[in-house]
């Protein structure tokens, strides 16, 4: 089945040809999945779909916070318990990276960013994920310990070559970088 990534009603609003999908994960004991949408603004970055009417497309957006750059980037979704992480490299048009990197929890039974105060976790790294999937991993076999793969900024013009961060889901918050990527022999 092929899913439209917009709004069949009004596409002008985050049009279906410039979404730009980066990655896609159900949402445990329900028929929605969300939809990383790097292409859109942050208005329209994460696309909710129901499964059970994929011709409806995007159902509901999920909106996330600026910091600095009205482009946030999803590279990767994680699902944790009643949560959906976004991880995300806040970019300008030109695609440069504008900042350290975010964690943002998504209650997943409302479709929108957490109301905790700490719904927002700030990086150390500056491209979680890098830019692409699976740059995420489980540290521990459970959900919560994760170590998030930093790709660094490939527009920087001082070297930052990225590493390995370590993020407590559960507390919401970075551990630190565990490895740089100048140790790991990255350029």
């Amino acid at each position: 089945v092929q899913i439209a990534t917009a709004d069949p009603a009004n596409d002008s609003v985050a049009p279906q040809a410039s979404s730009n999908p980066t990655d896609v994960i159900a949402v445990p004991k329900t028929s929605k999945l969300y939809v990383a949408l790097a292409g859109n603004d942050a208005a329209h970055a994460i696309g909710v779909i129901d499964t059970t009417k994929p011709e409806a497309g995007v159902s509901q957006w999920i909106a996330l916070p600026h910091a600095g750059s009205p482009l946030p980037r999803v590279a990767e979704l994680w699902v944790c318990g009643a949560y959906a992480y976004a991880f995300v490299a806040d970019i300008d048009a030109s695609y440069a990276v504008t900042g350290p990197g975010r964690v943002i929890a998504i209650d997943t039974s409302t479709d929108a960013v957490d109301t905790a105060d700490n719904a927002v976790i700030q990086l150390q790294g500056k491209n979680p994920g890098g830019g692409f999937p699976y740059g995420v991993a489980s540290l521990t076999g459970g959900c919560d310990s994760v170590l998030v793969a930093d790709a660094g900024d490939a527009f920087a013009t001082t070297p930052d070559s990225g590493g390995i961060e370590h993020v407590d889901l559960t507390q919401r918050e970075s551990l630190g970088m565990v490895l740089s990527g100048d140790t790991l022999g990255g350029n």
